[in-house]
């Protein structure tokens, strides 16, 4: 059954929801929600814009951590993707936030996600080997004295909001690294530095700190997310016309990686 502490904490999500769907498009949609409690699955879907109501409980499939905060498909709703929460994550208006940053990862899913990773390198290689996982686990050169020094230059770059400059010092990290860890870079900053990106707006919007973390040295693939966020602002604010998340994509990729290019919009 679905309880009564679900159901007040869902109202509180739409909402919030509704308080901030001008920020962005995504917004208008709403996503499953699978609250984890007991090792089990409540899963919760909007039901003719009336509300959350409880489709299924199940079994968890594999042990979730606690504390989670996440967006996957769940096989036992049909592959839909959902946002993948604990129960804490209705406590505060941070964590109501955080849920809404999975929620941009249910709209990049349910859009380009899977179409964008067809022309990626390391998302068919690691296909090939059954690795899921790469997105968290993929060997990173961040020690490589090459990458240091330029991401560095990049990441200034950022702060002082010079484009021209940024896209100069990405172009030569293309150079420097393979091509499958550019490609992971890429990745890493157009899907988990879209999601901070919309979630600093929505912090902004209700007067919370913004989400910094990863600016710092030494740098780690939570920095993507951050130089990501900062550079999709960049070409945001250069931009008249509204974005897509696929242009967006093939924005911020300039046509560094062959067979990736501006024609397949």
């Amino acid at each position: 059954m679905q309880t009564l502490k679900h159901k007040r904490s869902l109202e509180k999500l739409v909402k919030l929801q509704r308080q901030i769907g001008d920020i962005n498009e995504i917004f208008r949609s709403y996503y499953p929600v699978a609250v984890v409690k007991d090792n089990c699955f409540y899963i919760y879907d909007m039901v003719a814009d009336a509300g959350y109501d409880l489709v299924k409980k199940e079994p968890c499939p594999f042990p979730i951590p606690e504390g989670v905060r996440a967006a996957f498909p769940l096989e036992s709703y049909d592959m839909k993707i959902a946002a993948v929460l604990s129960e804490d994550a209705f406590d505060s208006l941070e964590g109501l936030v955080s849920i809404l940053h999975e929620f941009v990862h249910c709209s990049q899913f349910n859009g380009c996600e899977m179409e964008l990773k067809e022309g990626l390198k390391i998302a068919r290689t690691y296909r090939l080997e059954n690795n899921y996982s790469w997105e968290i686990d993929h060997p990173f050169p961040y020690e490589d004295k090459d990458f240091i020094r330029l991401y560095g230059q990049y990441m200034e770059a950022l702060d002082k909001k010079d484009l021209d400059k940024a896209k100069l010092r990405r172009m030569g990290l293309a150079k420097v690294l393979e091509r499958i860890d550019f490609e992971y870079l890429l990745w890493q900053e157009w899907k988990e530095g879209l999601a901070r990106y919309i979630e600093n707006q929505i912090r902004v919007r209700l007067g919370l700190k913004g989400n910094h973390y990863g600016h710092e040295k030494p740098y780690h693939r939570v920095s993507f997310y951050e130089s990501g966020s900062e550079y999709i602002g960049l070409i945001e604010s250069y931009n008249k016309q509204a974005i897509d998340n696929k242009k967006l994509f093939f924005l911020m990729n300039q046509g560094q990686l062959m067979g990736i290019e501006y024609s397949s919009i």
